[in-house]
């Protein structure tokens, strides 16, 4: 199956003389002079209209794959599945988008893994029963970090392959609810935080070099399967993502940082420099 770049018609073949701006959403095939309404390519089936619509960023925004579908399988059950789909089958989840997804629907996703994440540290750092104020400062902070993190990297997310320029609102909707799709990965580097909150072993750390080893294999984890989102959505253009997701991460990083220290100085005053 084509993941990259639309190829082009084969010279001769109907409308190969006047390209109509046809493309597959699910594998970018170029449907130009197709005789019906399945793409030859990958078989997915089409609606012309919908296309050139979605091309220029036009019309309403498209349901959210899966996640739209709680309405009928239960809020519980649709996050489930596209957590699962985000974290290993990301490819085929991405091919799965139209060009301008409901933000607005999106954005309840993204809610509900920073509500979860939020839970679980902050119930790790109550139960640990030591360096409480702390750790529940440094959620905060790594939660403050993340949404930077996630907002930065819409930014530098590449546009749908089958669309060369989508007006403003449409792009916004497309970055950001992708990118927010890395969201579902809060859920697991918080059960690492709150793990290593409640390891009795080092009471004293605020987070032990186990668990932040952990940490760092999601995050890179995650780097990953928004690569493989992003190449299978974009195209070859998908490959800057290598190097803008961890930049993205940095900038993440240092607004994070930044949070926790101004949270003790405010918090321990000067206490924390004694």
């Amino acid at each position: 199956m084509t993941t990259f770049d639309a190829p082009e018609m084969p010279k001769g073949s109907p409308g190969a003389s006047g390209d109509t701006a046809l493309r597959c959403f699910t594998c970018g095939y170029n449907l130009t002079g197709a005789v019906n309404n399945r793409c030859p390519e990958c078989g997915s089936d089409f609606d012309r209209d919908t296309i050139l619509a979605q091309r220029a960023g036009e019309g309403p925004p498209s349901p959210v794959p899966i996640w739209d579908e709680r309405r009928v399988n239960g809020i519980c059950l649709a996050y489930f599945q596209i957590a699962w789909r985000v974290m290993f089958r990301p490819g085929p989840l991405a091919r799965r988008f139209l060009p301008n997804p409901d933000w607005s629907s999106a954005r309840v996703l993204g809610r509900c893994s920073y509500g979860i994440a939020a839970a679980l540290t902050l119930a790790g750092a109550l139960i640990s029963q030591s360096e409480i104020v702390g750790r529940i400062l440094l959620s905060i902070a790594w939660l403050v970090g993340a949404y930077t993190t996630e907002r930065a990297a819409s930014i530098v997310f590449p546009n749908h392959r089958c669309v060369e320029r989508p007006n403003p609102r449409a792009r916004s909707n497309w970055t950001r609810t992708l990118v927010g799709l890395g969201s579902c990965f809060l859920v697991i580097n918080a059960i690492i935080i709150a793990g290593g909150f409640m390891n009795p072993a080092t009471p004293v750390d605020l987070v032990p070099p186990g668990a932040m080893l952990l940490f760092v294999v999601a995050c890179l984890w995650w780097w990953m399967a928004l690569f493989v989102v992003s190449v299978n959505a974009a195209g070859w253009r998908g490959c800057v993502t290598l190097i803008t997701l961890p930049l993205a991460a940095g900038i993440g990083f240092g607004v994070g940082a930044l949070t926790f220290f101004m949270a003790c100085v405010l918090t321990f005053r000067g206490d924390i420099f004694n």
